[in-house]
């Protein structure tokens, strides 16, 4: 038997039937019979019986059929473990794409795949976001690309998000929707009930009846004739004649659909896998930006992985696209040339006599273990060499970057004329010309040190954010004034140990902390996520030392200490374009909690329970901050940061917004400081007063936040635990909204 056999088998067992079988394999029936036949007779077995239905297999066949397919997935295993090993883009891609994406993007995609990548066999499936998440679950697939959120387990990123828009034609722009035909087209259950609830809110009933048709682009064709109006996702919406508007809630928030790659773990380090992946984004990178950047088409580079040779895996327009928006983008001074500019005199002459910098960058020349890029400029070349120089040094990824440097007469500057130390080899340290000139190194090694220097440049930068945006969320918290019973710009609250400089020494002492908590999350991103929060423990027990050294003893964070530092390894878990997703965020918190509070409860008793939160478990069943972390931070998602948000959209200050932000959370959650500080009963009685207020007023004024805040203070009363979630929520909100988030 051989591989061709496996094949043949394989498709019996699909179509229980010769004439089909033999289709499939491009085969005559006769042929097929005879190679059954053949097989039969080297088997000494009969594999398969005929009759007018079909075919069955027989016992005999059942084993040959079972070995056989467990032999063909041994071979695809092997190969794909020799084609990882060698780092050459082969063997078969098995992906997954939903509809819309593989009728609009998909084309594109694949062209250029096929062209950098001819040895892969592409096996491709369509289909609608929800059959191809079950072929995941399934493992038939490697890659997926769906529309939608799904729970995964796996290696995951956010390709897109695009608006739902509200379209008609032009001629009915002006007319009120509810008052002609709405035309619905098929889709999936989530965003089905999304749109049910954009109609709800914008009046929209069945009065004027409405149309429903299984095709999207039946659905449009209809809109344009003027039939009726529909919502529809941006991505259908290429050179559609008519009215588009994006939609909105009636909360202000944006109505957008995401799109994601999922991957296989044990995929993902395919380089067939990689390189899809890689052209993925950079084809949405691409459409997202422009032609802003050098790597774009207009520059003759196609993104991240455009400009790596047939076959293998090249990471090194990844770093041009970096380099570039770090040094080159126009806004930085610098103006991109078309790639493939070479540094050469000619080049120099336009750009000295216009009197202005211009740089190319042309990807890698023959041999290089760098980027190269030329710099021309009517100022002193020692000027720009030595720019480049600093700059080179100071960013950790000023590495791949070469800038070259030239006088007007067209000569290029040695490092010597500019007294600088020659450059160095980026794998052995040794002099770059040398390793250059003989190709010392081979490709395989420049790759995998351009990697390396990539994902640590990475990892570091989101790192010191999660970190940096920690303590901005403590420092939000504290400085939110006025707050009922806690310290703010006003007074101490209900506390005689401590003030605003004291949050501000410890925010400070905690950065080292949640640096460690992210690192920590992104070290063990691939274990699973109870293993990382095994792994903070250590860490906060430390981190509450320095916290109690830098203020003098006084325990001013401890529950964030908890909290902060989970939701800082759960950013350093997931890849930084899923930061944008609060829910998704908090999903990983939940998955690292798992099983928290039975397990720290466990064996709990009246006579035994020590802490309040022991004796509150026990006697009320109340699980704190456990409970907490456990559901995912409900009070912070469902609660604080919608109010906090809107707060925000509506144009409220700071300390109304957060104000408005801590009472939510206080009126939807149990605060355990409360009790300790009263009784259940007061704890309660204050959650109902608490909704009674919001219920009238959302965001109460200063004047009466401050009367609540002296009525905390008269009774002793400290929400603790609501403060460190409106910390969450400062983060959350930074975290989601931060303008760089994507890049």
């Amino acid at each position: 038997m051989d591989e061709k056999d496996y094949e043949l088998l394989h498709a019996l067992d699909e179509t229980r039937n010769i004439t089909h079988a033999a289709d499939k394999l491009y085969m005559t029936q006769s042929a097929l019979s005879k190679r059954i036949k053949a097989l039969e007779q080297e088997l000494g077995v009969e594999i398969v019986l005929r009759s007018r239905q079909g075919i069955r297999f027989t016992p005999a066949g059942e084993q040959v059929l079972l070995h056989s397919a467990a032999a063909a997935r041994e071979m695809e295993k092997m190969r794909r473990q020799l084609a990882s090993i060698q780092g050459e883009a082969c063997g078969t891609l098995r992906a997954g794409i939903s509809v819309n994406f593989s009728y609009y993007r998909l084309p594109e995609v694949l062209t250029e795949y096929h062209k950098a990548y001819p040895k892969v066999r592409l096996d491709i499936a369509t289909g609608h976001s929800r059959n191809i998440y079950q072929q995941m679950l399934d493992s038939s697939l490697d890659v997926a690309v769906l529309r939608g959120e799904y729970p995964w387990d796996g290696t995951q990123f956010l390709l897109s998000q695009e608006n739902i828009c509200l379209i008609c034609s032009e001629e009915n722009k002006d007319r009120p929707i509810s008052d002609y035909l709405y035309i619905d087209h098929s889709s999936d259950a989530t965003i089905s009930a999304q749109m049910a609830r954009w109609r709800y809110e914008n009046g929209v009933t069945n009065d004027a009846g409405n149309f429903v048709v299984d095709n999207i682009m039946v659905c449009r064709e209809m809109v344009e004739r003027g039939l009726g109006w529909a919502l529809m996702p941006e991505v259908a919406l290429d050179n559609f004649k008519g009215y588009v508007k994006p939609c909105t809630f009636e909360n202000g928030e944006p109505f957008v659909r995401r799109t994601y790659i999922f991957c296989q773990r044990d995929a993902a380090a395919l380089p067939q896998v990689q390189l899809l992946m890689d052209m993925l984004k950079s084809t949405a990178e691409r459409r997202k930006h422009g032609n802003d950047c050098f790597a774009g088409p207009d520059a003759g580079c196609t993104g991240a992985s455009g400009a790596a040779s047939a076959g293998a895996v090249n990471p090194v327009p990844q770093a041009a696209h970096l380099l570039y928006h770090e040094y080159l983008r126009p806004d930085k001074g610098f103006a991109p040339h078309p790639a493939g500019l070479c540094a050469g005199a000619s080049a120099a002459a336009p750009a000295v006599s216009a009197g202005k910098a211009d740089a190319a960058a042309s990807g890698r020349r023959p041999g290089s273990d760098r980027l190269r890029g030329v710099l021309c400029a009517g100022r002193r070349p020692a000027d720009h060499q030595e720019i480049h120089h600093r700059h080179r040094g100071r960013h950790p990824l000023g590495r791949l970057f070469d800038m070259d440097v030239i006088h007007p007469d067209g000569l290029k500057v040695d490092r010597e004329e500019l007294n600088l130390e020659g450059r160095r080899c980026l794998i052995c340290g040794g002099p770059a010309k040398v390793c250059s000139s003989r190709r010392i190194h081979t490709v395989a090694e420049l790759q995998e040190k351009t990697t390396e220097i990539l994902t640590e440049a990475r990892d570091a930068q989101d790192i010191a954010d999660a970190a940096r945006l920690a303590v901005r969320a403590l420092l939000y918290e504290v400085t939110t004034t006025p707050k009922p019973g806690l310290v703010d710009r006003r007074n101490s609250g209900s506390h005689k140990d401590m003030d605003v400089f004291t949050f501000m020494d410890s925010a400070a002492a905690l950065y080292p902390y949640f640096e460690d908590c992210a690192r920590t999350g992104r070290e063990t991103a691939e274990q699973p996520a109870p293993e990382t929060f095994a792994a903070l423990r250590p860490l906060g027990c430390e981190a509450e030392g320095e916290m109690l050294d830098a203020t003098g003893g006084v325990n001013t964070h401890k529950g964030a200490v908890f909290s902060v530092g989970i939701v800082c390894a759960a950013l350093g878990r997931l890849d930084r374009s899923l930061w944008a997703e609060a829910a998704r965020v908090l999903a990983e918190v939940s998955a690292m909690t798992a099983g928290l509070t039975e397990k720290d409860f466990a064996g709990v008793t009246a006579e035994n329970a020590a802490t309040v939160g022991q004796k509150l478990y026990v006697q009320y069943g109340i699980t704190g901050v456990r409970g907490q972390v456990e559901a995912g931070l409900p009070a912070v998602l469902n609660a604080g940061l919608p109010v906090l948000e809107e707060g925000l959209a509506k144009g409220y200050d700071f300390d109304r917004v957060g104000g408005g932000a801590l009472l939510a959370i206080l009126a939807n959650s149990t605060d355990t400081n409360i009790i300790a500080r009263s009784s259940r009963e007061r704890q309660l009685a204050l959650t109902e007063e608490l909704k009674a207020l919001l219920a009238q007023t959302p965001y109460p004024d200063k004047d009466a936040l401050a009367a609540l805040d002296d009525r905390f203070i008269a009774e002793n009363l400290s929400p603790g635990g609501s403060a460190d979630l409106l910390a969450l929520t400062w983060l959350l909100h930074f975290v989601t909204t931060e303008k760089n988030i994507d890049e």
